[in-house]
C-alpha cells in the first residue's frame, strides 16, 4: 500500500472512514507515538484493544497494519 497522506481517505470505504472519525471523536485512540523515524504506533479501543502501525515516507503512507479483525469489505 502506498497512498499520499492527503489522499488516504480515497483508499478507504465510506463505512471504514466513518468509523475512523467516530473513533477519533470518541477518544478511542491512545498511546500515539513515533517509535522510530516515520513509524507510528497507536492503540485503538474498539471491541478489544488493537495495535495500529503506520509508516510514513515523506507525505506517503507506505505501510499500515492493525491487529483488528478488519476483512477488507468495509
Amino acid at each position: 500500500m502506498t497512498a499520499h497522506f492527503d489522499e488516504f481517505e480515497e483508499e478507504m470505504t465510506s463505512r471504514s472512514l466513518e468509523r475512523a472519525y467516530d473513533y477519533v471523536d470518541e477518544h478511542r485512540i491512545g498511546g500515539l507515538e513515533e517509535v522510530s523515524a516515520g513509524l507510528f504506533h497507536a492503540e485503538v479501543h474498539g471491541s478489544e484493544l488493537y495495535d495500529v502501525d503506520i509508516r510514513l515516507r515523506g507525505n506517503d503512507i507506505v505501510f499500515a497494519s492493525c491487529t483488528c479483525p478488519y476483512d477488507y469489505d468495509g
